[in-house]
């Protein structure tokens, strides 16, 4: 009798979607932000007068006590806590948000003018409607948390005592709608704004004590580098500008002694168009440092720093980039755009590594954000139709080391 043979056939493994989709918000999603130290929590904002804290599965999750297996990595556990602003208008938008170090607090701003803190079961923790005469475009804490920095469409920058619940002080140093802010030290920040400014101000004074010109028209967002010796701007007079700050420490404590350095170290040109996004590639190498640019050219831009060198045009983009992301260690740059594409981009090489698409006729991606822990296996995703999505980079086999 002839043995029978029978053909192994190998099992079909069915791929795996690394994006999984959360549902919630009823209108686009601008803003998110993960959680610093609890690495399952990540709050977005969106259009609705909303903002969701979502909680999502470990990567390395464990069974419960009663034996019930751990949600999926990276899926969402239960409803999301509801953060609610005012009802929504057609000027409802969620536009900032901030977690303090400790990860146990939330500052939020929105097109109401009023800036809230919120605890991390969702309380309120501060709401307050009297300092602010426009919208909050954005919100900082200090690298201890104990102070707020705020920046508003009324052109004024307010630091606040986070612990007292109090108004520290007010600063109106601005002509024009102030749009972006950010801490030098936890006594020093810098403010930019419409009026075409950047100031670099002391806790302890009223008044600027160094101001930067050049840009031609309003400056939409800034940036230092880690090491606080470079400050990166963009505007809508389509350059990116690298301003020397080294000496500010010395000038900030003693306006007699030598001068900050003045003056644009290099105008980044390129761009045809307003540029939205600015960020600084994390480095350890002081003889290394890049930063990126987007803009509503539909492209975005890799640089040197220290050379004022273009050293790469990411192009191809149907629609505006609107963010622009670099991972923890600094490896890959990610830029998110409105024709719906998540291009991700190998920093060495500059080449694309891997690109997502999130389909759909409202296919536009506002915000990418990169998490800080875990070395940055996940992303947070807003998009246009209302969505939010968590990637596993690890199912990625593009992305792995």
């Amino acid at each position: 009798m002839e043995s029978e043979i029978s053909e192994v056939v190998e099992p079909v493994i069915p791929k795996v979607d690394p994006v999984y989709i959360m549902k919630g918000h009823a209108a686009e999603v601008f803003v998110c932000s993960w959680n610093p130290h609890f690495s399952n929590k990540v709050a977005t904002g969106s259009r609705d007068a909303t903002v969701l804290i979502w909680t999502v599965g470990e990567r390395s999750g464990q069974p419960s006590s009663d034996g019930t297996p751990p949600p999926k990595p990276n899926e969402q556990v239960g409803p999301p806590i509801e953060l609610r602003h005012l009802p929504p208008t057609d000027q409802s938008d969620v536009t900032s948000m901030d977690w303090n170090p400790q990860g146990t607090l939330l500052a939020t701003g929105s097109y109401d003018s009023v800036l809230r803190i919120w605890q991390l079961d969702g309380e309120i923790y501060l709401r307050q409607e009297e300092a602010n005469r426009g919208p909050l475009f954005a919100l900082k804490f200090s690298r201890t948390g104990k102070l707020l920095l705020s920046a508003s469409l009324d052109g004024t920058a307010c630091v606040w005592d986070v612990e007292s619940k109090s108004i520290y002080k007010k600063f109106q140093v601005h002509k024009g709608c102030c749009l972006d802010v950010d801490w030098l030290d936890d006594d020093t920040f810098a403010s930019c704004s419409a009026d075409k400014l950047i100031h670099l101000i002391s806790l302890d004074s009223t008044e600027p004590f160094k101001t930067y010109e050049g840009h031609t028209n309003e400056i939409n967002q800034i940036k230092f580098n880690d090491s606080r010796t470079l400050l990166a701007s963009c505007s809508d007079d389509r350059t990116a500008r690298i301003w020397d700050i080294r000496g500010w420490e010395e000038h900030a404590k003693n306006p007699q002694s030598p001068a900050v350095r003045g003056g644009a170290m290099w105008t980044l040109e390129g761009h045809t168009d307003s540029l939205g996004s600015i960020n600084w590639c994390p480095s350890n190498d002081e003889n290394s440092q890049l930063v990126a640019s987007s803009s509503f050219d539909c492209t975005a831009r890799l640089w040197d720093a220290l050379t004022g060198a273009c050293l790469k045009v990411f192009d191809g983009s149907q629609k505006a980039i609107f963010t622009l992301n670099f991972s923890p260690k600094g490896k890959y740059l990610v830029t998110g755009s409105g024709d719906g594409n998540m291009n991700v981009y190998l920093v060495k090489t500059q080449e694309k590594v891997w690109t997502w698409y999130s389909g759909g006729p409202e296919a536009g991606i506002f915000e990418v954000e990169w998490q800080q822990n875990d070395d940055g296996q996940r992303m947070c995703i807003c998009l246009e139709n209302e969505d939010v999505g968590i990637l596993d980079i690890s199912l990625i086999p593009e992305l792995q080391e």
